[in-house]
C-alpha cells in the first residue's frame, strides 16, 4: 500500500515538474519571438490568427480561458491590442502581464509632407507619438526578446536558465 502511495506521489511530482507554462501572446510577430525564446519549454498560444488585423480582433470565450490559465501574457501595447486589457481583467488571471511597448523604448513617429505639402504623421498617432509597429525593427525586437526571456524566467523559475 505504501509503495502505491509513494509511486503516485512521485508520479504527481514528476508530472508537476514536467508541466510547461502557458504563454498567451496577442499576435504573430510577438508569438514568433516568444516561441524562439521559450521553445521547447513553454506552450505558446497566439490569440490573433496570422494575417488577421490585431487592431480589430474580437476575442472569443476560449481566449478568456487561455488567459486565465496562463503564467505569462504578452501584449504589444501602445494601443495595438487594447482589446486585451478588459480580457485580462475579466479572466481573473494571476499571470504576469508584459506590455512590450511600456518596457522597451521605441522610435517616435516622424511626420512627412505629401505631394500637396500637407503634413501627416506616419502610423496611427500624431507627431512625437510612439510607433506601435515596432516588430518591424529588428534591433527593437532583439531587446524585446531579452525582456521576454527575463519575464519567462520570472514566470517559470524552474526553467529560468533555459530562457
Amino acid at each position: 500500500m505504501r509503495f502505491l502511495a509513494l509511486t503516485a506521489l512521485l508520479l504527481g511530482v514528476a508530472h508537476a515538474a514536467a508541466a510547461r507554462p502557458s504563454v498567451v501572446v496577442t499576435f504573430a510577430p510577438y508569438a514568433s519571438v516568444v516561441r524562439d525564446v521559450a521553445a521547447p519549454d513553454a506552450d505558446v498560444i497566439q490569440l490573433v490568427p496570422s494575417g488577421a488585423n490585431p487592431h480589430a480582433f474580437e476575442p472569443k470565450p476560449g481566449d478568456v480561458r487561455a488567459v486565465a490559465g496562463a503564467e505569462l501574457v504578452v501584449l504589444a501595447g501602445l494601443g495595438v491590442d487594447a482589446w486585451m486589457d478588459p480580457l485580462v481583467k475579466s479572466s481573473g488571471t494571476r499571470a504576469r502581464v508584459l506590455r512590450i511597448g511600456e518596457r522597451v523604448p521605441f522610435t517616435p513617429i516622424s511626420s512627412h509632407a505629401d505631394e500637396r505639402g500637407v503634413e501627416h504623421a506616419d502610423g496611427h498617432a500624431d507627431e512625437g507619438a510612439t510607433d506601435p509597429h515596432v516588430w518591424l525593427d529588428a534591433s527593437i525586437m532583439a531587446r524585446a526578446a531579452t525582456l521576454l526571456g527575463e519575464e519567462l524566467a520570472k514566470a517559470d523559475p524552474a526553467r529560468a536558465a533555459a530562457y
